[in-house]
């Protein structure tokens, strides 16, 4: 298996490989990203598109399950230092809390009556079935997360509740193929 190059959300990969997107999203105060509770599923999409005349053609969509935390209140909350040793007692699911410890932010949440380390944390694969049909050239990539009424047959959407860009319209390179071809 391949490891693509991701160098500030730039992606470049060899036409026919296989490789693994992993990355965690913050916010600009470091932070882990937090989706807003509601009710319909999230998934996750990673478009890869190019840009045409006319405007941009999805080239490849990935969809994937996000089964991750989601959160009633987006503030975070400091804790003491040492609060996480201990169960929590006032504290409630749906919010995320964090302690300094040294120089170090460590953020958890509330599950099932007790402290889980909380990181927003994207890996998916990006498969050879994928690549091998992507001619060599530049492309754009973004991920968002959707919720919505998804079809499983169609595999889309009929309905858009909330939609979150994770990742804007990025570079997304193919190179040419490893084996020449």
């Amino acid at each position: 298996m391949y490891n693509m190059n991701k160098s500030n959300y730039k992606i470049d990969i060899s036409r026919g490989e296989t490789a693994v997107f992993n990355t965690d999203y913050v916010f600009l105060d470091g932070s882990p990203y937090r989706l807003a509770d509601v009710t319909d599923d999230y998934k996750l999409q990673f478009v890869v598109s190019v840009s045409t005349f006319d405007g941009k053609r999805a080239i490849l969509t990935i969809y994937m399950s996000y089964t991750g935390y989601t959160f009633t209140d987006l503030e975070t909350e400091e804790v003491p230092e040492g609060t996480f040793l201990i169960p929590p007692t006032t504290e409630v699911e749906g919010k995320l809390y964090y302690e300094v410890v040294g120089d170090v932010k460590d953020y958890r949440v509330v599950d099932s009556g007790a402290w889980v380390e909380y990181s927003f944390n994207v890996t998916f694969p990006i498969l050879n079935e994928y690549t091998s049909e992507v001619d060599e050239g530049i492309y754009y990539w973004e991920l968002t997360a959707l919720a919505g009424v998804f079809d499983i047959e169609s595999d889309s959407f009929d309905t858009i509740s909330e939609k979150k860009v994770l990742t804007a319209p990025t570079t997304f390179t193919v190179l040419g193929s490893l084996t020449g071809k």
